[in-house]
């Protein structure tokens, strides 16, 4: 959202512990004046992926749950609510669960880049501890609940629409919570970082070099370090793309996590 005057609004995440949180207005006059909000979180924010170990642990789920939204956002009640800004999530009837998501036709992510079923296979791949090597799940993933459950997920690359489909005798109950905000990492980045055509391919080929490397790009590729001294934080645009109303500008010890409007956002 833009002010009507021109001047640019954004939101300011703490990016050390504090127990409070303060209205901050930079300085200067009335023309070059940038209002912002300031959030204080209980940890520091150390990578984008809150699905990794680390990111779990980190303050990245509360930071990052309207720059990297999903199919579900939690409601205040804590059960799971559909966001229809990014696309809608349907059981089909029968014997056995299979899902159907349909992204929404102008969902894209900041770099320009539609999202597409890549992103939900992707998130599969590393959330349901099933892609291994030598026996040791390549993704470090903090939990599996509900995605181990996914016999597979049929999907075109860089199509709008996801087939998922649950193991026989193994649906799971809260699949409206599948795929939500802060699940689905941009694929595309992903595949470029690790060299690969596309994460879709990639997967179903078992390339296992091609596999460790998509995996590793999933498991650090988006840890994220606060400069420090007079450094902004300058935060790579091309890297950390988002999919939400907000998206990264810079990071830094002095001055947080700043969040800016997503000027793609459609939603």
């Amino acid at each position: 959202m833009r002010a009507s005057s021109g001047v640019r609004t954004g939101v300011a995440v703490a990016a050390l512990a504090a127990i409070t949180a303060t209205t901050l207005v930079a300085c200067g006059d009335e023309d070059t004046r940038i209002p912002s909000i300031g959030y204080a979180v209980d940890n520091t924010v150390t990578t984008y992926n809150g699905g990794t170990v680390a990111g779990s642990v980190s303050a990245a789920p509360q930071a990052f749950s309207r720059v990297l939204p999903g199919f579900a956002l939690t409601a205040p009640s804590g059960g799971a609510v559909s966001d229809t800004d990014i696309g809608t999530a349907v059981e089909v009837p029968g014997e056995q669960q299979v899902v159907t998501y349909t992204l929404a036709a102008p969902a894209v992510w900041s770099d320009g880049v539609p999202m597409t079923c890549d992103d939900l296979v992707l998130a599969w791949a590393a959330r349901s501890g099933r892609t291994a090597a030598d026996g040791a799940p390549l993704f470090d993933a903090a939990s599996t609940a509900g995605y181990t459950d996914i016999e597979r997920i049929d999907c075109a690359p860089a199509d709008k629409v996801a087939t998922v489909t649950f193991r026989s005798g193994r649906g799971y109950v809260e699949w409206q919570s599948l795929f939500g905000a802060g699940t689905m990492m941009p694929a595309h980045v992903a595949a470029r970082i690790a060299g690969v055509p596309d994460v879709v391919s990639t997967l179903a080929g078992g390339d296992q070099d091609a596999l460790r490397r998509v995996a590793d790009v999933w498991n650090t590729g988006w840890n994220l370090t606060p400069a420090e001294g007079e450094d902004v934080g300058t935060v790579d645009p091309a890297v950390f793309v988002s999919s939400g109303p907000f998206r990264i500008e810079s990071y830094s010890v002095e001055n947080g996590l700043a969040l800016v409007p997503n000027e793609r956002w459609w939603g």
